[in-house]
């Protein structure tokens, strides 16, 4: 990682499984290992937000004391990681027999001298902290950066919207999430059917949602009283209850706009009271695989031709990500994975 690396690549690069095959994938950016450095070039420091960059300064000044002993060629034995680093970002150290790492916000400072960027956010130890201020954090900082880039040229007035919510409300919708589900409802709502929303939370992007729809009505399904139980398929993520919200409270947020249908309980019993129309975008945010079949079971029939149904954390989670594909596995849609953890599937 040298010159050209920039903050969007540190947040944002694939991870490798070891150090060895991520120089190679960044070798057309340079690269540099840790033995006998002495400073982290600046290219690879992010700049999310400034709140963080007092964090990130630190513990880029404690990677930069730290250097392999002269003439070392091979694993750095000594290098070792200042343990006051463990505290910046709630890292842990860990062992795997050969080698030890310490995992600290998108850095891996291995004992073979290398500094890896990894995916924190898939990490299943890390997705069990969901909803939590933990989860926020992370998301809050990288959708400050991204809206720094949404402002350098997309419309100020949808900006200042997502940042206004993001402010009002909790979200773990990432900037580049909300204004996908912005741009998407806004042009869905030209088509034929109603519009939906399957796991409102604080309704932050139902919001965003009654922005975009015009006259169209939108249908919200939430049990408000948090998660069901979930399946093997969930892999033990989340728990009973967690992302609870009180109607009323997004009842109150959403008042000011009109044809705006709640349906409590859990999907697809919430259902039952509904008369049979058509959708022309549906926003799935429901984490678990049951609750994401369910929904796609629903509503895949009931789409207008080039209705889009979303799924947020299709390449997050993985019994969402089991449950569109298993769905689609005989349709002739396909999901469409969009940069960020998103999929998109269009009704033909």
């Amino acid at each position: 990682m040298g010159a050209g690396w920039g903050a969007s690549d540190w947040l944002a690069y694939p991870p490798s499984k070891d150090f060895a095959t991520q120089q190679a994938n960044v070798g057309r950016k340079g690269s540099w290992r840790a033995e006998g450095m002495s400073a982290v070039p600046a290219s690879v420091q992010p700049r999310c937000s400034t709140s963080n960059d007092a964090r990130i300064s630190r513990l880029m000044s404690l990677l930069s004391s730290k250097r392999a002993a002269p003439g070392a060629t091979g694993p750095t034995s000594n290098l070792e990681f200042p343990p006051a680093a463990h505290d910046i970002f709630l890292g842990k150290r860990r062992g795997d027999g050969n080698n030890t790492t310490c995992n600290i916000r998108g850095l891996r400072l291995c004992q073979s001298g290398g500094l890896e960027v990894f995916c924190m956010l898939k990490n299943r130890f890390i997705q069990r902290w969901g909803g939590g201020a933990i989860e926020r954090w992370g998301i809050g900082a990288i959708a400050a950066f991204q809206l720094w880039q949404l402002s350098e040229h997309k419309d100020a007035d949808v900006v200042r919207l997502i940042r206004r919510i993001r402010r009002e409300r909790k979200s773990l919708q990432s900037a580049f999430e909300a204004f996908y589900v912005y741009s998407l409802a806004k042009t869905q709502s030209r088509l034929p059917g109603e519009l939906a929303e399957v796991g409102v939370f604080e309704g932050a992007t139902a919001r965003l949602i009654c922005e975009a729809k015009g006259d169209r009505a939108l249908h919200l399904f939430d049990t408000f009283c948090g998660l069901p139980p979930d399946s093997d398929k969930d892999l033990g993520i989340h728990r009973i209850h967690q992302y609870a919200c009180d109607r009323r409270s997004v009842e109150t947020y959403l008042a000011g706009y009109d044809r705006i249908c709640f349906h409590e309980g859990r999907f697809p019993e919430s259902t039952l009271d509904l008369p049979e129309q058509t959708y022309s975008f549906v926003h799935l945010d429901v984490d678990l695989y049951e609750s994401t079949k369910a929904a796609l079971e629903y509503f895949y029939p009931r789409m207008t031709p080039g209705g889009a149904i979303v799924s947020h954390d299709y390449s997050m989670l993985a019994g969402v990500q089991q449950a569109v594909d298993e769905f689609f596995a005989h349709k002739p849609e396909r999901p469409i994975e969009q940069p960020t953890t998103q999929c998109v599937i269009f009704k033909q």
